[in-house]
């Protein structure tokens, strides 16, 4: 039993630790890593909508596509998350 204990807890350990390393060595924000240009936010599959700190993002000039950090929003994020808003009556 004690085994058992100690070999959830290693694996507890190793997917915190994983985390953290995804956390620091993500970028932040709407660039592109590899050009610099401003990368689309995509709709992310199931799965990774519930983790709220990470988005899918795709490049139109390098076609470079991947998980970033959430940073701050575009004018063009910001302007249809605006138009979806419903208005007051």
């Amino acid at each position: 039993m004690i085994l058992v204990v100690v070999f959830l807890a290693l694996v507890l350990i190793r997917m915190v630790v994983m985390e953290l390393f995804l956390l620091l060595i993500l970028s932040v924000g709407p660039s592109c890593p590899a050009c610099g240009c401003e990368a689309i936010l995509v709709r992310s599959p199931r799965p990774l909508r519930r983790i709220r700190w990470l988005e899918r993002r795709w490049c139109i000039s390098c076609e470079w596509q991947g998980l970033l950090r959430c940073g701050p929003r575009t004018r063009v994020e910001a302007a249809v998350a605006a138009t979806e808003q419903p208005r007051p009556a």
